[in-house]
């Protein structure tokens, strides 16, 4: 390392040597007209001029300044490759965000919509769907009953309609045939805003922003206080894990939660909808990424919190199911109840 560094005077003075000489030359032709330059005399003046140790102070200063106004132009258009690519990124995406806003809406408000009683059941009645015309029934003529304070698990193998059952609920599609209700009202005579103050969605990919802890909680309910957020951290097992944060509830979580575990993520998204002041809770695949003891925990603590609202759980884990008033599996497009501690070898 100490013989690397006895070189860096004499490379030093090398860049210096070669900086005043190429001012000098530039100096030089500074002082000639261009037709002089051209005429080609300028080369035996410069083998005379090269006799001279230093230009004149005029002429170094001009040539210093080409030096840095080339430099400086240089520089000046550098970044317009970058740009120049920046701007054909930014076009694609303003190409996909106007295909975005010239969609057609899934669902509408009604023109006069109705208000909510506030007492009453969630209830799927009939309701047959499918995502397109020519595309098989994902349900046929489900039922399904949701009172205020109880809570139900749905089982059902992959793509029998579990995640579908679950948009329907919060009204991201309506169904084809039949209907969903509230305290009595079809969803679809309801704003969007009330129906999902009303019930909450815990999808299974729920988002994770890049922002702190706190905020992405508070998102489900803006007036929370400390001690709500910890009673819903705790709920889901994560208190501890909180509190050992280097900046606590303030700690950033990255793009997309790219800072936390999948179980971390997972959880976060499940104590943010427990924040939010819904009646039914939907919950879909809410212990993924948790290993079986975990698992079982979180689950008794969402019954123990959730045991005055209306509580719906998606899951695959069949042993999982005991402690719900009720136990139902979908599948083939039609839900059907089942006994609630079923074993898991028979799941």
């Amino acid at each position: 390392m100490a013989k690397q560094r006895s070189w860096l005077p004499a490379i030093g003075l090398a860049l210096y040597g070669c900086f005043w000489a190429t001012a000098s030359v530039a100096g030089w032709f500074a002082d000639r007209p261009f037709y002089y330059l051209i005429r080609g005399n300028w080369i035996n003046d410069l083998s005379q001029s090269s006799t001279r140790w230093l230009p004149p102070t005029e002429t170094l200063m001009t040539g210093a300044a080409l030096v840095f106004l080339l430099l400086g132009a240089y520089e000046s258009i550098l970044p317009l490759s970058g740009a120049a690519r920046t701007l054909r990124a930014c076009a694609t995406a303003a190409t996909r965000l106007d295909e975005l806003t010239r969609r057609a809406p899934a669902v509408e408000d009604p023109i006069a919509p109705r208000m909510l009683s506030g007492s009453g059941e969630l209830r799927v009645e009939g309701v047959g769907f499918r995502y397109a015309a020519d595309q098989p029934w994902v349900l046929r003529d489900a039922e399904l009953c949701l009172p205020a304070g109880e809570s139900v698990a749905l089982t059902g193998p992959s793509g029998a309609g579990k995640s579908t059952l679950a948009e329907l609920l919060v009204r991201f599609q309506d169904p084809e045939r039949g209907r969903v209700t509230i305290d009595g009202i079809d969803t679809r005579e309801l704003t969007q805003r009330l129906l999902r103050g009303a019930v909450a969605l815990c999808a299974q990919d729920s988002h994770v922003f890049n922002t702190s802890v706190r905020e992405n909680l508070l998102l489900a309910r803006r007036e929370a206080d400390d001690g709500q957020i910890a009673r819903a951290l705790a709920a889901v097992e994560l208190d501890r894990w909180a509190a050992e944060l280097p900046h606590g509830l303030d700690t950033i979580v990255g793009q997309d939660g790219e800072l936390l575990s999948g179980g971390q993520r997972t959880r976060i998204a499940l104590a943010r909808a427990l924040l939010a002041p819904a009646r039914f809770l939907i919950l879909d695949e809410p212990t993924a990424h948790l290993d079986a003891p975990l698992a079982a925990r979180v689950m008794e603590n969402l019954l123990a919190v959730c045991e005055d609202r209306g509580l719906l759980v998606i899951t695959h884990d069949a042993a999982s199911l005991e402690g719900f008033d009720r136990a139902l599996r979908l599948e083939h497009g039609s839900i059907e109840r089942r006994r609630a501690a079923l074993p898991a070898a028979l799941a």
